[in-house]
C-alpha cells in the first residue's frame, strides 16, 4: 500500500513540475503573432495559473501549452469535445456549440474581432474542461454565449458578401436540425425588438432557407423550408404581421461556404433574413 501511495506522489510530482516548466516557459514568453492569437495566449495563461492553484496539474500543463502555442503566433484551434470523454447527453451539447462557434471563426472575423473571437474560443474550452470535470460550467458557458452574441455581428458571412447580398440578420442550425438554439434565440430577441421599436416600418422581410450538402436534394429543400418556417414563427410569435414575411427555400443550391457534396458545413445551415428599405 505505502509503495502504491509512494509511486502515485511521485507521478504526482513529476507532472507538477512538467506543468510548472510549460506555464514558467508562458509567463516569460513574449507574445508574438495576430492579436487574436495574443489574446487567446493570455487566456490561456491565466487558466493554466487557475487550475495549477486548484491542482490541476494535467489542465495546467494542456492549456499552458495551447497559450505557448498561440504566444508563439501558431494557429491554435479549439477543443474537440470528442476527445474529453463526455457522456452522451452531455457530448450533443457541446458539439451544437462548437459547430456554432467553428462557424464563427473565420480570419476575417479574428482580424475584425480579435479580442471578441479569443473570448469565444476560451470560454468554449474553459466550458468543455469544467463540463468534463463535473464543475461549475456556468461562468464559462455564458461567457462562451456572450461572446458568440458579439461576434455574429462581425461572423464571415457579414464580412464576405457584397453589400448587395449581405443579409441583415443571420441564424444558424445543428445538423439535420431546425429548431433555434439559445443563441439565436438573443438574435431573434435583437431582431424582434428592432422591428417593434419601428413599428411604422412595414415593409417586407425575406427569410432564405439554406441546408449543407449533405442528403438529398429533394429532403434538403423541405429542411431548409421548414428552417424558414422556423424563423417566420418566432418573428410572428413576437408580435410580427405574417403579411410581410416572405419565405424562400434553396436547399443544398446556394452554400455560403463553397464545399464538395455530402460535407457537414455549420455555415451552410442557415436562414438569412433580409429587411425591406
Amino acid at each position: 500500500m505505502w509503495k502504491k501511495i509512494a509511486t502515485l506522489a511521485a507521478i504526482a510530482l513529476l507532472t507538477a513540475g512538467c506543468t510548472g516548466d510549460s506555464l514558467e516557459k508562458l509567463h516569460q514568453a513574449t507574445p508574438a503573432g495576430t492579436p487574436f492569437e495574443k489574446a487567446l495566449a493570455k487566456h490561456y495563461e491565466d487558466f493554466a495559473t487557475e487550475t495549477q492553484k486548484n491542482y490541476n496539474w494535467s489542465a495546467s500543463a494542456h492549456f499552458a501549452e495551447k497559450g505557448l502555442q498561440a504566444a508563439q503566433g501558431n494557429d491554435v484551434a479549439p477543443e474537440d469535445p470528442k476527445d474529453w470523454g463526455l457522456p452522451k447527453a452531455v457530448l450533443s451539447d457541446m458539439n451544437i456549440a462548437h459547430d456554432k462557434l467553428i462557424a464563427v471563426l473565420s480570419p476575417a472575423v479574428k482580424k475584425a474581432a480579435p479580442e471578441r473571437a479569443a473570448d469565444a474560443q476560451f470560454y468554449y474550452d474553459c466550458w468543455l474542461e469544467h463540463q468534463a470535470n463535473n464543475t461549475d460550467v456556468a461562468t464559462c458557458r455564458d461567457g462562451f454565449y456572450a461572446a458568440l452574441d458579439k461576434l455574429h455581428g462581425n461572423a464571415p458571412m457579414a464580412q464576405e458578401l457584397s453589400p448587395i447580398d449581405r443579409p441583415d440578420y443571420m441564424v444558424f442550425f445543428e445538423w439535420d436540425k431546425a429548431n433555434l438554439t439559445a443563441a439565436d434565440d438573443t438574435i431573434m430577441d435583437q431582431l424582434i425588438a428592432a422591428l417593434v421599436k419601428n413599428k411604422n416600418d412595414d415593409s417586407e422581410i425575406t427569410l432564405g432557407g439554406h441546408t449543407d450538402t449533405t442528403g438529398s436534394v429533394r429532403y434538403n429543400l423541405k429542411l431548409s423550408r421548414i428552417r424558414a418556417e422556423t424563423v417566420r414563427d418566432r418573428l410572428v410569435a413576437g408580435g410580427i404581421s405574417e403579411a410581410r414575411i416572405k419565405i424562400f427555400a434553396y436547399g443544398k443550391s446556394d452554400p455560403l461556404i463553397q464545399t464538395g457534396d455530402q460535407v457537414r458545413e455549420p455555415r451552410n445551415r442557415r436562414v438569412e433574413i433580409f429587411l425591406g428599405k
